[in-house]
């Protein structure tokens, strides 16, 4: 499975979940020996990528700009947020995460079946995490790698 999820509209974050050695759970060991033996499936995550935009707004700046109180700002909030530029949206910046994620862990595209989307808000409702599916793809075949099948799910899931 790939799943990368966290994708806000400040940063994309690819996670890779649960790599390993397919086991048929429906097949039963005869005994303890062969159960011990048997190839275990990794569950978890195995890897991480984040994709961050180059433009970054400094809060000290932002309050002088706005009258906030700056030390009030920075104790509740931080120093700076990052935010895209006018070429980016949630789904390039899934998009780049996700290449990122395949590309520096060596995964063959063609093995994945999960392409998962968590966001705060999309841009349509109508078309979701396919969106990101073809991005990938387009990156992929500029990369001239293979690329992501078809098959592939695409679910977005909402969080606010």
């Amino acid at each position: 499975f790939f799943s990368p999820h966290a994708m806000s509209t400040r940063h994309g974050l690819a996670i890779l979940c649960g790599l390993g050695r397919k086991v048929r759970p429906w097949a039963p060991a005869r005994t303890f020996a062969q159960a011990a033996a048997a190839p275990q499936l990794s569950i978890g995550v195995s890897a991480m990528s984040v994709y961050v935009p180059r433009l970054r707004v400094r809060l000290e700046d932002w309050c002088q700009w706005t009258g906030n109180d700056w030390g009030k700002v920075r104790t509740v909030v931080g120093k700076s947020f990052r935010m895209p530029s006018s070429h980016e949206n949630l789904y390039t910046m899934a998009a780049n995460a996700v290449v990122k994620l395949i590309i520096q862990n060596d995964i063959d595209p063609r093995e994945i079946g999960f392409l998962g989307l968590g966001t705060e808000s999309s841009t349509d409702n109508a078309a979701g995490a396919v969106i990101v599916l073809g991005m990938v793809n387009t990156a992929l075949d500029s990369l001239g790698l293979p690329r992501m099948p078809r098959s592939c799910e695409v679910p977005e899931f909402k969080h606010a």
